[in-house]
């Protein structure tokens, strides 16, 4: 049976754990808040910018730019999937998986190439665990992602679009509406479409 001074150092020990938990709990919640607040504030210039395009689009006169012409039959699809690269955070990496992976499936049936971009080791994982090997692997974003980088990434996707290595650039992606609610997302970017 354990001594009285044993119980003790127990009762402490827990007591301590506690406090390191809440503390962590606390700097989760600010960062959260912080993040969730530096989406919402960007939202309305993401809307302001496709407007604009769109609005230029109809300006423009005779042959259009390389990025708005679709290409019929869609032979060669690329995908980027954005996941994280932790768990522990509910179905947020799983239901998106799972859709996209649907999506392949149907998208399969009339591509004979599809190719993979995924952001985060979850999905690096789930893709590899299905013998889909993804063609290039983007982890640690969360510690830090440039602007610089993803006009790269961004450059890069056009440049593959316009040299014909794909008919079709999709981006896979949880829209988020709350902490509590996202919602899965694949939108073809290239050929551009405006609404």
């Amino acid at each position: 049976m354990a001594t009285l001074k044993t119980i003790r150092k127990r009762i402490a020990s827990v007591r301590n754990t506690q406090k390191i938990t809440k503390a962590m709990k606390m700097v989760a919640a600010a960062k959260l808040r912080r993040a969730q607040t530096r989406l919402v504030n960007a939202r309305p210039y993401a809307l302001k910018v496709e407007e604009l395009l769109a609005h230029l689009v109809q300006l423009v006169e005779g042959t259009p730019h390389p990025v708005f012409a679709r290409r019929e039959p869609v032979e060669k699809a690329e995908f980027l999937v954005l996941t994280s690269d932790r768990g522990l955070c509910g179905g947020f990496n799983g239901n998106l998986l799972r859709k996209v992976e649907q999506f392949l499936k149907e998208k399969g049936t009339v591509c004979r190439d599809i190719r993979l971009t995924v952001v985060g080791r979850k999905g690096r994982d789930f893709f590899r665990s299905r013998k889909r090997e993804p063609q290039q692997v983007l982890t640690g974003i969360a510690d830090g992602f440039s602007f610089d980088q993803a006009l790269k990434m961004a450059e890069d996707m056009i440049a593959g679009y316009q040299e014909g290595r794909f008919d079709e650039f999709f981006l896979v992606y949880n829209y988020f509406r709350s902490a509590i609610s996202q919602e899965i997302r694949i939108d073809r970017i290239l050929p551009v479409e405006l609404r």
